[in-house]
């Protein structure tokens, strides 16, 4: 974010104007340093983030995490930082397939209903794509991808940098 606001002249956009997006993972990375740079942060897309600690007690979570954080990994500092206790103020997408198995769709779900509570709801928008599974970003032939690809533009230029905020 430091290096974007600096250079950002050079490209002839606005400093001010940072957007964060993270897949799977880079998700749940994406909102911890949205939440903590908010001021300089004008959005974050999440796509696929496994943000909800209670959901991470499945076989194959644990195993993940073990292999991803090894024994150091304990429960609470996951609580600590995550999405469902840390909120990003700014604007807002959730983006998930259906048939996600690796981080499931309840994630989004947990997160969405949280910032609702949080009184986030109004900056706030889910969208859940039918039939893809975890990754289904990765291919660019995928309609799915475009379709999300469209949806991030159309987030950015009517939510974020935007003249009407409902036009989504």
């Amino acid at each position: 974010v430091q290096w974007w606001q600096q250079s950002a002249k050079e490209f002839s956009a606005n400093p001010n104007q940072v957007a964060l997006l993270g897949f799977s993972a880079g998700g749940k990375i994406a909102a911890l340093a949205a939440e903590e740079l908010k001021d300089s942060i004008a959005a974050q897309i999440l796509v696929s983030p496994p943000s909800d600690p209670s959901l991470l007690n499945t076989r194959l979570s644990r195993l993940l995490l073990l292999v991803l954080f090894g024994k150091r990994y304990v429960t609470s500092r996951y609580i600590d930082y995550s999405p469902m206790t840390k909120h990003f103020p700014g604007p807002t997408l959730l983006i998930h397939g259906r048939n996600d198995v690796l981080t499931i769709p309840h994630h989004t779900f947990h997160l969405f209903r949280a910032r609702v509570e949080q009184g986030l709801g109004q900056q706030t928008y889910a969208h859940i794509e039918d039939q893809e599974a975890h990754g289904f970003w990765n291919d660019p032939d995928n309609s799915a991808t475009k379709r999300v690809l469209d949806l991030v533009a159309r987030f950015l230029k009517n939510v974020v940098f935007r003249d009407d905020a409902r036009q989504l």
